[in-house]
C-alpha cells in the first residue's frame, strides 16, 4: 500500500516521501482494518515532523492520529457488522496511508450527513475542547472565559461550546488576519 512516510525531521516539503509499505496485520482480537478516505493533521503530527514529539514512532514513520474511512476487515467476527461502514477512528499514528489499523474501542460509525472533514474535527479538536469545558464545572451563564489560540482547532471548538453555555469569550490569536474569523465564531 502507499503511505506518506516521515523520513527526516524538518520542513513539511523536505520531510516526507510516498512509499510502498505492507498493509497492517490484524493481530489482536479488537483490531480493525480501515481503508482511509481522509486523515487529520494535528499539532502532534507537526511536532513529530519537527522531531519534538517524544511519543512519535521512530523514522521512517507514518504519522496521522485520526482517519475517516471504510472498515475493510475485522479480527473478531462479532465486529463483522462494521465491514463496509464509514467510520471515524483514532489511530495513534499510521493514518497517512491507504490502510490503517485501529482498535475497535477507538472506532465510531459516521452518519452520512457528516462530511469527512467534520468527522475528523470531532475526533481530536472537539473531544479535547469538550473535555476541557466539562472539567470547568463551576462555569455558569454569563461568565467570561479567556481562550488562548482561539483561531486554532481546539480554540475554535472551545469558543463554540462556550457560546452554547452562554459564556462570554475573549479569544487570543497571533495573527491580525484571523480577527474577523474570531468575531464570526463568537469571540
Amino acid at each position: 500500500m502507499k503511505a506518506i512516510q516521515l523520513i527526516k525531521y524538518g520542513s513539511s516539503k523536505d520531510s516526507f516521501e510516498i512509499n510502498e509499505i505492507p498493509v497492517p496485520n490484524l493481530k489482536n482480537k479488537d483490531d480493525v482494518l480501515i481503508k482511509v478516505h481522509a486523515f487529520g493533521i494535528n499539532f502532534a503530527d507537526i511536532m513529530a515532523r519537527k522531531g519534538l514529539y517524544k511519543a512519535s514512532p521512530p523514522l521512517p514513520a507514518v504519522l496521522g492520529y485520526e482517519v475517516v474511512g471504510i472498515v475493510e476487515k475485522v479480527k473478531d467476527p462479532k465486529n463483522n457488522h462494521l465491514i463496509g461502514k464509514k467510520v471515524l477512528a483514532l489511530t495513534r499514528f499510521g493514518g497517512y496511508a491507504e490502510f490503517v489499523k485501529s482498535n475497535i474501542s477507538s472506532v465510531k460509525e459516521v452518519p452520512s450527513i457528516i462530511s469527512d472533514g467534520q468527522a475528523l474535527a470531532l475526533a481530536t479538536q472537539y473531544c479535547t475542547a469538550f473535555l476541557a469545558m466539562e472539567s470547568c464545572t463551576s462555569l455558569k451563564k454569563s461568565d467570561t472565559i479567556l481562550v488562548h489560540s482561539a483561531s486554532g482547532g481546539v480554540g475554535s471548538a472551545i469558543t463554540q461550546l462556550a457560546k452554547l453555555k452562554e459564556l462570554k469569550v475573549i479569544g487570543l490569536t497571533r495573527s491580525q488576519n484571523k480577527v474577523d474569523y474570531l468575531k464570526s465564531n463568537g469571540v
